[in-house]
């Protein structure tokens, strides 16, 4: 990272959550669920975070009719005024927010529907103008709301029209040390889920800040304005899409100036015992590396699926097969412009070192240490569904590159995949070995056509016959190295 750790001497972390407005005979603004939940996890996550390591830590949260207008305001405005330079200032919002006059509003547990420039706060006045005439250097602000029509409904944060980052611009271009964090585009849905009993977006970003989302941790075990800025854009569009298959899409955003990556949160590497058994037993000949990571959902959720001109798939044909790929091949092709980007500034290889090739929902990248492919198709087992897979393939002299394509890559994958060559044993014997494993860890054994494979709680392996691989499925993400560290600690057999 091109930034030191800030320590700051003071956090003043100020949260605001509306759940429920002043009850109104007209003009009622609806309730925004799990708000008040919201305001608290965030700030529950600051105090993980910030308490006993700074000098002072201070925390306000106020909750629907604490949070009236002249509270705002006077609160905000009287703590803005008190901040030194080496305080870090905080603020959270989850409600109904809005683009109005003069820039982007919040409302507060007493704004009048009928009366809303007077009764809403432009965040432009009770806070970014205040803090560029502080002393403060170091502010960070995550705003959970958005805006549609208000006869629209209600069954997300939101309320008139869009709030804009690039209303954030001149603020953050005068500050040492400042990001605004949105919850969606302009124009979109800021979803609630009930499931999580939060809003979609927050409960994702206190994940990120209390360590656990491993996607939010980059090569260097930081959670920096960087890795959380992408983290929330994949992982929240990816979770409105797929699990909750909502058909409008919710995309995060950030607005961020800095003298370099700023570090929020370092998350040290799990210190785990060696496994009392594993898979040395599996006497396989490794002949080449890869790692991987796959994802995949419903066709009907891709953003280019249309119900009234599109049919979901009943079988795997190769009309079947090019429909979903054409559906993918966008999507693909970002992806990997991005890996191109980030490879290219992480190894400093010029285009003529790396050779890309694209098709339809394939991208690959192919230099002379390694092969990175991302590629889209119908899935294999479930007709109805779409899959994606991620590939970084080893060549040789690869490790002259490992901690550059662990910058460019971060912590991507899960399956360290090995082409082998044809073992002694038989299928049936591979699957008695691993019958072992389930006595150890409990899970399942199975054997399907030519692959043998056992599915546990700590680590899921299975050997292909028919394509002669054996692959190592870990429960999160690593990045390339940490992968190859977590399969030796397991003794499978690689060719690196």
């Amino acid at each position: 990272m091109s930034a030191k750790p800030f320590k700051p001497k003071r956090v003043v972390v100020y949260a605001v959550g509306l759940e429920k407005y002043h009850s109104r005979p007209t003009g009622q603004i609806p309730d925004v669920r799990y708000a008040v939940a919201d305001a608290q996890a965030f700030v529950g996550a600051m105090r993980d975070l910030w308490s006993g390591k700074v000098d002072v830590f201070e925390e306000d949260i106020l909750a629907d009719a604490e949070a009236s207008l002249t509270r705002i305001s006077d609160d905000l405005g009287w703590k803005i005024r008190n901040l030194d330079a080496d305080d870090l200032f905080v603020f959270y919002y989850a409600g109904h927010g809005f683009h109005g006059v003069g820039g982007n509003r919040i409302t507060a547990a007493d704004t009048n529907i009928a009366h809303l420039e007077t009764t809403t706060a432009l965040i432009r006045e009770i806070i970014t103008d205040p803090l560029e005439e502080s002393a403060c250097e170091h502010s960070l602000l995550f705003i959970d709301a958005c805006a549609a029509d208000l006869q629209d409904g209600f069954g997300t944060r939101d309320v008139v029209t869009s709030m804009t980052a690039a209303d954030y611009k001149s603020f953050l271009e005068a500050s040492e040390y400042s990001a605004v964090f949105l919850s969606c585009k302009p124009k979109e849905k800021s979803f609630s889920c009930h499931k999580l009993k939060h809003g979609v977006w927050t409960w994702h970003l206190v994940q990120a800040l209390l360590g656990k989302a491993d996607n939010a941790i980059d090569a260097q075990r930081w959670v920096t304005d960087a890795s959380l800025r992408t983290y929330l854009t994949e992982s929240v569009s990816k979770y409105v899409r797929d699990v909750m298959a909502m058909t409008s899409a919710q995309t995060p955003q950030a607005r961020i100036t800095a003298t370099g990556s700023f570090p929020i949160r370092h998350v040290p590497v799990p210190t785990l015992p060696p496994p009392p058994t594993d898979l040395s037993g599996f006497r396989l000949v490794p002949k080449t590396t890869a790692l991987m990571s796959e994802t995949g959902g419903a066709i009907r959720s891709l953003p280019g699926y249309r119900p009234t001109k599109h049919v979901v798939p009943k079988k795997r044909t190769a009309a079947a097969s090019n429909f979903v790929s054409g559906l993918l091949a966008g999507d693909v092709e970002t992806k990997g412009r991005d890996a191109l980007a980030a490879v290219q500034t992480a190894t400093r290889l010029r285009l003529a070192d790396i050779e890309v090739i694209e098709e339809s929902a394939v991208y690959e990248l192919r230099g002379e240490r390694f092969a990175f492919v991302i590629s889209g198709d119908q899935d294999s087992e479930d007709p109805s569904q779409w899959h994606m897979q991620t590939r970084l393939e080893l060549n040789d002299d690869w490790e002259s590159l490992a901690d550059e394509l662990d910058e460019a890559f971060g912590n991507s994958f899960n399956i360290v995949e090995v082409a082998i060559e044809r073992p002694d044993a038989s299928l049936s014997e591979l699957a008695d070995q691993m019958e072992d494993l389930k006595e150890t860890f409990g899970g399942s054994v199975t054997i399907e056509g030519p692959v043998a494979s056992y599915t546990g709680e700590m680590l899921g392996f299975e050997i292909d016959l028919g394509r002669m691989t054996a692959r190592l499925r870990l429960k999160r993400k690593y990045s390339l190295q940490g992968a190859l560290e977590e399969a030796r600690r397991w003794h499978m057999a690689l060719s690196v």
